[in-house]
């Protein structure tokens, strides 16, 4: 599964909204993110994956393993 199909997976396996994750990401793993960020990430064709920093925030916000977002 590409990255995009898979982030855009957990996302709606979480329950949270983009805004509730980037939010979350912030308030939990200092992670500074918007949630337009967010809804870029999860484009295809996006050409630029978001860091290891911010998709581990990403991925333990949404309680997945942050090696599968990697």
């Amino acid at each position: 599964m590409s990255y995009t199909k898979y982030l855009s997976k957990i996302i709606k396996e979480s329950g949270y909204s983009l805004r509730g994750i980037a939010s979350l990401c912030e308030k939990q793993y200092d992670v500074k993110i918007t949630a337009s960020y967010l809804s870029k990430l999860q484009k295809e064709g996006n050409k630029n994956p978001a860091s290891t920093k911010v998709n581990t925030a990403i991925a333990k916000v949404c309680r997945v393993n942050p090696d599968d977002l990697n």
